[in-house]
């Protein structure tokens, strides 16, 4: 038995409007039409011609206050107030989106031009890196190949 593949991968955030400006316009994710779930407020971002979430940003704002095990949803992580300030990783060290060689200097300028961490790695043979944090304090690596 082996698993198909990763449907997507969920964070808790306080500002869902930096995570949608960052998904989107840095990472290059698409912004998903609203999936009805109820109990969640979240935005769901997919791959260019997908319609399947890739990244899902729950709103701690709402997840806290309707943490109920009623109907089923129970929430278990703990989002940090402090956004991009902070390492809220946990046990999960970072997620690696892969991009473009070519593409290293767009991402690392607009990853700076928004005020995000940027510490980058192009020396090495056979790919270059940036390493960032969301605005949901979650550790992120761009692998640049070409």
């Amino acid at each position: 038995m082996a698993t198909k593949g990763l449907n997507h991968y969920s964070v808790i955030g306080y500002d869902l409007e930096a995570s949608k400006h960052f998904y989107s316009e840095i990472v290059g994710l698409h912004l998903l039409p609203k999936r009805d779930q109820g109990v969640t407020v979240y935005v769901d971002f997919g791959l260019p011609g997908s319609s399947e979430p890739l990244v899902s940003v729950i709103d701690a704002n709402v997840a806290i206050r309707e943490n109920r095990r009623d109907v089923g949803f129970q929430l278990h992580a703990k989002a940090s107030t402090k956004g991009k300030e902070a390492f809220a990783t946990g046990a999960f060290e970072h997620l690696c989106f892969v991009f473009k060689e070519l593409d290293f200097e767009e991402v690392k300028r607009k990853l700076l031009a928004n005020g995000y961490m940027c510490q980058g790695y192009d020396f090495l043979p056979t790919c270059k890196q940036i390493w960032t944090i969301d605005p949901n304090g979650i550790k992120l690596e761009f692998m640049f190949k070409g």
